[in-house]
Formats: C-alpha cells, structure tokens, sequence
C-alpha cells in the first residue's frame, strides 16, 4: 500500500537538512494553543514525553507549568536550539536526540502522559503501528496519550510530510492497546488548520 512513499522521512539528514536550512514550515513559532489548553487540567506535575518536539515550543510551555518533560527529536539542529531557549527560559527539559523507535530501550514504562502533535503524520504511513506501540511500551499503567492529529482531511495519495491521517483507520489501530476517552475538534486551532486537526485522548488499558 505504501510502496510508492519514499522513506526519506525515516533517515535522519532529511530532517536535519531542514532544521538548518529553516524550511519548518510546521513550526507555529510558539506553544500550540490546543495542547496547552489540555495540559493546564493537570494541578500536580507529571512525567510528560512531547514526541517530535522540534524546536521545542510546546516542551518549553509544559515545563513551565511545572511538569517534568522530556523533548525527543531525530533533528541535532532542533534539540540543540530547543536546548538553547529552555536556558533562556531557565527552565529543565530533557532534550533527546534520537529516532523515537528507540525510546523503549529506555523508557519503558516511564512516562505518566505523551504528547503526539505533527510527529505521527512525519513517520513513514508503514511505520505507524510500530509507532503506537512505541507509546504504549513507554507509558506507564494507565497512562495517556493526548494526540492532536493532523492533517485529517489528506489522502495519504497525496504524499507528505505531513502524511495524511484517516482518522477511521487510525482510532481503531490505537484502540488495539489504549482506550478512547474523548475526542473534538480544538476550538483552539490555529487558523490554517482549522477542520484539520482532532484532539483525541487515550488512556493505556
């Protein structure tokens, strides 16, 4: 189904290509509205893993609310800027560079809550099943997954990044190791993506 996709998307140059030579047309240059929103239901601090982190926008913003977060990106150039502005921000992320298919070997069954935000839809589409996996072996019991999905009026035939996101494949793949708990459309999206996105929760079973 996907072997007219290249796989660029999973080598590591290709993103650290466009991290120096500024082509992140994803980055919004601040915290997203929605996630934020979503994080502030939380009054006590939690173990949160922002998958994709880029330059660290959102990772930056969560901490500051005082949760222990860890900020993983394939990108050398976006880890060592999102290292940059939590020291201008004095506060604590933990920047990891490093492919998320990894993470298990370290963190399994680390993380109280996983923030997936323009990550899911830059994996290689044969890859995303490994993907949930990945967050499901690092989240701990009951853990959740908050997951803003985008784009998810895209066909897949359409190429990417950003890949295309059905949402009628992708709830029943998570729905295989996590329960739903909710899903709406953020009134908080930014403009240009309105109608793209959905806020969708689940809770590890």
């Amino acid at each position: 189904m996907y072997d007219q996709i290249d796989d660029n998307v999973s080598n590591p140059s290709f993103w650290e290509q466009k991290y120096q030579t500024g082509d992140t047309h994803w980055d919004l240059g601040g915290p997203t509205p929605a996630i934020i929103d979503w994080i502030n239901r939380f009054k006590t601090s939690q173990k949160i893993c922002v998958l994709g982190a880029g330059n660290g926008h959102d990772a930056i913003e969560i901490s500051k609310l005082g949760h222990q977060v860890t900020a993983v990106d394939f990108s050398k150039t976006a880890i060592s800027n999102l290292s940059i502005m939590a020291e201008i921000h004095k506060i604590t992320v933990d920047a990891v560079e490093s492919d998320l298919f990894h993470l298990p070997a370290i963190y399994t069954n680390y993380f109280d809550i996983v923030i997936e935000y323009t990550c899911f839809c830059a994996i290689h589409p044969s890859r995303r099943a490994e993907y949930r996996d990945v967050v499901e072996k690092i989240l701990t019991a009951k853990g959740i997954l908050m997951a803003l999905f985008f784009p998810i009026t895209k066909l897949i035939s359409k190429g990417g990044p950003p890949f295309g996101i059905d949402i009628n494949e992708t709830i029943p793949l998570f729905e295989e190791c996590f329960l739903l708990k909710s899903k709406s459309s953020p009134a908080l999206s930014i403009h240009p993506r309105l109608g793209e996105e959905l806020l969708v929760e689940f809770q590890k079973i």
